[in-house]
């Protein structure tokens, strides 16, 4: 992961995401979180993810609703 400094996890609020930030930063990664405020527009969106070097989505459906 020597390439990898900046990390966004989309829809990462809930458990797995909790715990992959909790991951990367233990590595030394710098870890930015968004929930499903993220998704306003598609240029908010990538205003978000602009920049970042790994980019993991996690967002979906609440199944509880």
């Amino acid at each position: 992961m020597r390439d990898i400094e900046q990390v966004v996890i989309l829809g990462g609020t809930g458990f797995i995401g909790s715990h992959l930030k909790s991951h990367f930063e233990a590595l030394g990664l710098s870890v930015k979180v968004f929930g499903r405020d993220a998704f306003q527009s598609r240029s908010h969106l990538q205003s978000l993810v602009n920049g970042c070097d790994l980019l993991i989505m996690l967002a979906g459906a609440n199944v509880g609703e």
